[in-house]
């Protein structure tokens, strides 16, 4: 099994492929699930792909109950040891920061409840990028098969918007914040959404970004962004967004000396917001200038 994510071409869909391969008549199943969610990455189209052969083996021995086969081996080959470690440690309670924990779980569950021995087993990736494919093995030949199985139905879901549901067989429990699963950790995921909806009512209420405007915003990009400034910078913007920075507003609550009026035009508490609405002809001046380096840097 094999994982496949293309952020260039999508941020939001990872897949997962698989193929069962029987050693005695060298008949194979496969097959590959597509999700799409903010939690997508190559880390989570390794867990789709695992859960493809589990779910298959589920349902032929839900189906067979009759075979015994308590002492049966079968081997599932990964190239991502953190599958691995996960799929040979099904009684391992998982941290609560786990990320993609809904497929991690799902993954212990069915192990659990298929009645034969199961052992996962690492398997170096792209193995046939320095080595012939005849000379590969049988678990790296059909890992590079996956991987291949995996990017071509990516890209077909991106191009054509199919994806699977994001429920699957057994999940009994399934936490959703706004009609959206949540994937990885529960704690997270509250109080992400617990932060925004309090950022959009602050920001409304203080006249910088209307509610209806709030989602407009790119805010899972703002955390890259600033970590390509200096510390200086970001503690800068955070007291300016937050209207705390040097303005005379906020020093003269500090200190009754200073006087709450801009020492440009005379004006009347001199906030944050003032800054750039300044008539002031020098500060008009400097703003245009940014504005230029701004347009042309664009």
């Amino acid at each position: 099994m094999d994982g496949s994510y293309m952020k260039d071409l999508s941020t939001s869909a990872c897949s997962g492929a698989f193929i069962l391969h029987c050693t005695n008549t060298s008949k194979e199943i496969k097959g590959c699930f597509v999700d799409s969610s903010h939690q997508a990455d190559n880390y989570r189209g390794e867990f789709l792909g695992a859960l493809g052969p589990l779910l298959l083996l589920r349902a032929a021995f839900m189906a067979n109950p009759q075979v015994e086969a308590a002492s049966a081996k079968i081997r599932l080959y990964c190239d991502n040891k953190g599958v691995v470690a996960h799929g040979n440690k099904v009684d391992e309670v998982l941290k609560s920061e786990q990320v993609q924990a809904d497929l991690i779980r799902l993954m212990k569950t069915y192990s659990r409840l298929i009645p034969v021995q199961l052992q996962w087993i690492h398997v170096h990736g792209h193995s046939d990028d320095t080595t012939p494919s005849h000379k590969l093995s049988l678990a790296q030949q059909l890992n590079v098969r996956c991987d291949a199985l995996a990017r071509k139905y990516l890209l077909r879901a991106i191009q054509q918007h199919i994806f699977i549901h994001p429920s699957f067989p057994d999940e009994d429990i399934i936490l959703s914040i706004r009609t959206e699963k949540i994937r990885s950790s529960t704690r997270k995921a509250i109080y992400k959404n617990w932060g925004t909806q309090l950022a959009r009512d602050l920001f409304d209420k203080r006249n910088k970004v209307p509610r209806d405007s709030f989602d407009l915003i790119y805010w899972e990009i703002i955390p890259k962004v600033m970590k390509e400034f200096p510390k200086t910078f970001q503690d800068w913007v955070t007291r300016h967004i937050s209207d705390f920075n040097g303005c005379n507003r906020y020093l003269s609550r500090w200190k009754p000396t200073v006087k709450n009026v801009c020492p440009s035009c005379g004006i009347a508490n001199e906030d944050t917001k003032h800054i750039t609405r300044c008539k002031d002809t020098s500060r008009t001046a400097l703003f245009m200038e940014g504005i230029e380096e701004i347009r042309s840097w664009l």
